[in-house]
């Protein structure tokens, strides 16, 4: 017999006090903005809630009110910045152009939101083990959620005859958002030599160039000359 598939549940988002929805929603942007200054510069472990209620000049009762630990305010952090991370490169996907171009208008955007919000890429990567269940499952689908959106174009690309039948969607997107990312990670290595956009261009044409098909390459060779 066949084992029936467990259903993944959602991650459950922190419990708040206050029954107004929208009052918890301005009043956790308070708090995630703290947060996130302060974690990015000090890590989890340094920071204490009284730490993050001074910097986003409420009281430690109140933060309270909208969350219970300090492991519900990194939760919140990720989701937020997971949210605004998606939207992002949905609005970079959804340019017009051919698969090709929409795969190079994704990679520029992860460069350069990682570019502009380095500290976030750093605590993102570095704070992950401090995760609650919630928080670790959230993680995970965010990840889930940004590959799903690039392979939509990597697929087209393969469909369309750009890219070889032969290519490995599932790497090449992953390897794409983890070198989205290693401009940051790796900074010391390549800023040096290579701004964000000399940067994203490289990562696309090596991306690109090592999967295309003849007919993508030439098409891809005429945009780029």
């Amino acid at each position: 017999m066949a084992r029936a598939r467990t259903t993944r549940s959602s991650p459950t988002r922190p419990y708040a006090r206050v029954g107004d929805a929208d009052l918890v929603e301005r009043r956790r942007a308070q708090i995630i903005e703290a947060a996130t200054r302060l974690v990015a510069r000090q890590g989890f472990a340094k920071t204490v809630v009284r730490d993050i209620a001074d910097e986003a000049n409420i009281s430690v009762g109140l933060v309270y009110e909208y969350v219970r630990s300090k492991e519900d305010i990194l939760f919140l952090v990720y989701e937020y910045w997971a949210a605004v991370w998606g939207a992002g490169l949905a609005e970079a996907l959804a340019q017009p152009g051919d698969p090709l171009e929409r795969i190079e208008a994704a990679v520029n955007f992860l460069v350069r939101i990682s570019d502009k919000h380095a500290d976030v890429i750093h605590l993102y990567y570095r704070e992950a083990g401090n995760l609650s269940e919630d928080g670790r499952e959230l993680a995970k689908s965010t990840e889930r959620q940004v590959l799903e959106q690039l392979l939509g174009p990597i697929r087209d690309a393969i469909t369309g005859g750009l890219l070889r039948p032969d290519t490995d969607s599932r790497v090449l997107a992953t390897s794409l958002i983890l070198l989205g990312h290693g401009y940051v990670l790796k900074g010391d290595l390549l800023r040096k030599d290579h701004n964000p956009a000399a940067y994203a261009a490289a990562v696309v044409d090596t991306a690109i160039t090592g999967w295309a098909t003849a007919t993508g390459r030439k098409s891809w060779e005429r945009r780029r000359a």
